[in-house]
């Protein structure tokens, strides 16, 4: 059954930081707050025994861990779980099968899981609720522990790949969950444009019109035409007519120059806000 919730809370009663990194919650009331539009699902509508595979309401696709697929499991059968909502749960693997096979997890559509939130309803076995980036590198783990249903989250909005939820190494390998609630994200685009193709991209450029191919600024606006360097050559006394001069700034050729008849160079245009060098190449005597 798909629970969309919607809470107003006065913060001068209480208050709940946006994280920016990866934050454990065992409250259910202070995850909810922090997750930003969460979907709940309690499991009731399914029939016992559902195999289940993918959660569509909430967005989130089963891994099979070698034992089979989570199944609906009814509270009814008394295997010492402590209810959360009735009638049913999930039960991390198929009745029949004795394991502590993980539930793994993660969004049918590429988006990337910013919360994950659960109760714990089994009597004797911790477990572990994990986020994984996209290189399987986790990201934070939250330790759940066993109990008369104990409730555990984590909130990330950089996002995970995938979630695992394991045994905790306690307990007898049977992992009851219940009200998993689920928020997703759509991954934001990494955009690098240069509209105008003046070489400085669009986040820095607050001369967005500039003509294409245009000396700037680091700023992406025109340079002084006042930076314009010219000079004259001489070598023993005599204008230097053959070689080139180049100039050189911050490590980089920047332009090149050959000498008129009088020995005379110029450099249309410089950097101001870089070093500059002037380097001479002439033919041996």
């Amino acid at each position: 059954m798909k629970k969309m919730l919607c809470q107003i809370i006065f913060l001068l009663i209480i208050s709940v930081p946006t994280p920016s990194v990866a934050t454990v919650f065992t409250s259910e009331e202070l995850f909810q707050v922090a997750a930003q539009g969460y979907v709940l699902e309690n499991f009731d509508s399914f029939s016992e025994g559902t195999v289940v595979g993918e959660l569509t309401d909430l967005g989130i696709t089963f891994t099979n861990q070698g034992e089979g697929l989570p199944e609906i499991w009814s509270y009814a059968n008394g295997w010492g779980a402590s209810p959360k909502s009735q009638p049913n749960s999930l039960l991390n693997r198929p009745t029949n099968v004795l394991s502590t096979q993980p539930y793994k997890f993660s969004a049918t559509n590429g988006e990337l899981i910013t919360a994950v939130g659960l109760w714990n309803i089994g009597t004797d076995d911790n477990i572990v609720l994990e986020f994984f980036d996209d290189q399987n590198v986790l990201i934070e783990a939250h330790l759940i522990s066993q109990g008369s249903a104990t409730f555990g989250g984590i909130v990330n909005f950089s996002g995970a790949s995938t979630v695992v939820i394991r045994h905790g190494g306690k307990g007898n390998g049977f992992m009851g969950i219940d009200d998993l609630q689920v928020a997703l994200a759509v991954p934001a685009p990494c955009e690098i444009n240069d509209s105008d193709n003046d070489g400085v991209i669009d986040q820095w450029d607050k001369c967005p019109d500039t003509p294409a191919k245009s000396y700037v600024n680091n700023n992406g606006c025109h340079a002084n035409d006042k930076s314009a360097i010219s000079g004259r050559i001489l070598n023993k006394g005599k204008p230097l007519t053959q070689g080139s001069v180049m100039l050189i700034q911050s490590g980089e050729l920047f332009q090149k120059s050959t000498f008129d008849s009088n020995g005379y160079f110029k450099f249309d245009k410089s950097a101001e806000d870089k070093s500059l060098n002037i380097m001479i190449r002439k033919p041996i005597d």
